[in-house]
């Protein structure tokens, strides 16, 4: 799929149709092209593994384990080893970010009701994460208003 290049799939732009509105495709593996490929794209990890023939003296295989928020990719021979991180939080300041709805709205509508990220969420609040974040950017707004004042004194001098 990635990089662009004679060897791609044949209906490539029609596969990239197809995944594409749906925000939890983090990861594509495939196989092969005989010089292997990764390309992060659009928050998608796309890992074309490398051929396993027409080396004489080589192989190239690889074996995937996945964590919550990271696939470590264990390769072999001339496969090089990869760590990915699947940006969950990045992905949903972009969704936030290129959304219409407020921050709320959109978190109950992608948020499953007694759900994992439900319970995450409850936890901040219980903990007072907004008092925290408003006290954060009161200090950093107050030290911006310092820096203000120390540059214009020390332009007037």
């Amino acid at each position: 799929i990635y990089p662009v290049s004679n060897d791609n799939l044949w209906n490539r732009e029609q596969f990239l149709a197809t995944i594409k509105p749906y925000k939890n495709v983090k990861l594509f593996f495939n196989g092969h092209n005989h010089a292997g490929a990764y390309e992060f794209v659009d928050n998608v990890h796309y890992v074309t593994f490398k051929g396993m023939v027409d080396t004489e003296n080589t192989s190239a295989f690889a074996k995937a384990e996945f964590t919550k928020g990271t696939v470590f990719i264990k390769g072999f021979e001339r496969e090089p080893s990869r760590k990915l991180i699947i940006q969950t939080v990045l992905g949903a300041a972009k969704m936030a970010a290129e959304s219409d709805m407020n921050p709320s709205e959109l978190r109950s509508c992608v948020t499953s009701p007694g759900g994992t990220t439900e319970k995450a969420v409850n936890a901040f609040l219980e903990g007072d994460i907004m008092g925290l974040f408003n006290k954060a950017m009161n200090k950093a707004l107050e030290r911006a208003t310092e820096m203000a004042k120390e540059a214009e004194n020390n332009t007037q001098n």
